[in-house]
């Protein structure tokens, strides 16, 4: 129906037809497009009334909006939203990522209004570990949770650690850096090395980098045999955390301009040997960072000890230096 045919319509109506059919059409608009378009006030006052006038957006609470993700995160370490129960329905469990996208719309909000919180990195924070678990557990009713909400792995890390900048200390930044890149490790993909890349060069000061260094190795010194409280991660071997703290010190040595320092210490830490992927994550650390001669001696050190299991990218790589001599 056009609106020139809508008048027609409702001009041959009465006042009580009118006011049930006003009823009811008001009934029928979602609540989100009532407030988005501010419609009650057009019902209260239709002469001041304008279209482009958005209802006053409401203030957003830090600790309710935490609290919101706790939850939400408890609930779906308990395997609620990966299998029927008598907690969340069928509709919330299947609409987990309208819930995620409302989290993070709101922390954007936060951010874009200058409000600073350290709650608001720290949740966050808990939701980027978070979906990164449901990468390898199925928690959720999709095994790709940051394709499903639209959101870059990268991008999302980086937002996490943009919300911190500035907002807590350097020393808890790093703390917090160094967690969510040893939790979320598990293979050394290259999406994974940028964001070790970025969180480094957040802290590229020579003061910072000397001081996530220090952490790393005083990480690296802990005995980290014993079991994890986290069940989800009882599985992972001690190297993925020996790993990523090799890897932060790798770069905030290149911060310093220390570039045999890097090589040496990322050696060893991780202990190449043809029984584990040390050889091949080191030559691929090596790769990244462009350190040419660095990668040149070390493949022709260690690769021999596993020589069937030299990723192709690597034998690439070299056979590409080979041919520049």
């Amino acid at each position: 129906m056009t609106i020139k045919e809508l008048k027609a319509a409702l001009s041959s109506h009465s006042n009580e037809d009118l006011n049930r059919i006003i009823k009811e059409l008001y009934k029928a608009i979602p609540k989100k497009t009532r407030e988005e378009k501010n419609l009650d006030a057009l019902i209260k006052s239709p002469a001041s009334w304008d279209i482009k006038r958005k209802a006053p957006a409401q203030e957003i609470d830090t600790d309710f909006l935490y609290n919101d993700i706790c939850t939400f995160e408890q609930d779906v370490r308990d395997g609620y939203y990966g299998s029927p129960n008598r907690y969340i329905s069928k509709k919330k469990r299947s609409g987990w990522r309208f819930e995620v996208m409302r989290f993070l719309k709101e922390l954007e909000t936060l951010q874009r209004t200058g409000i600073k919180s350290p709650k608001s990195g720290m949740g966050a924070q808990k939701l980027y570990i978070l979906l990164c678990l449901c990468e390898r557990y199925t928690l959720l009713a999709s095994p790709y949770p940051f394709e499903t909400i639209k959101r870059e792995k990268e991008d999302f890390f980086k937002f996490v650690m943009d919300l911190k900048r500035g907002v807590i200390s350097w020393p808890e930044y790093i703390r917090d850096g160094v967690t969510i890149l040893t939790e979320t490790h598990h293979a050394i993909y290259m999406s994974d090395l940028s964001n070790f890349q970025y969180f480094t060069q957040t802290i590229k000061y020579p003061e910072l980098s000397e001081m996530a260094i220090e952490y790393c190795n005083k990480k690296l010194s802990e005995d980290r045999v014993k079991p994890l409280n986290d069940k989800y991660n009882r599985d992972r071997s001690p190297d993925q955390e020996k790993n990523a703290l090799s890897y932060i010190i790798f770069f905030c040595y290149l911060n310093l301009y220390e570039p045999d320092k890097a090589v040496e210490s990322v050696i060893q830490n991780i202990k190449p040997t043809k029984k584990n992927d040390g050889i091949n994550n080191i030559l691929q650390l090596l790769r990244e960072a462009r350190l040419d001669d660095a990668f040149l001696k070390f493949y022709e050190a260690y690769a021999p000890m596993a020589s069937r299991n030299i990723y192709m990218s690597n034998l690439e790589h070299y056979k590409h230096l080979k041919d520049k001599e």
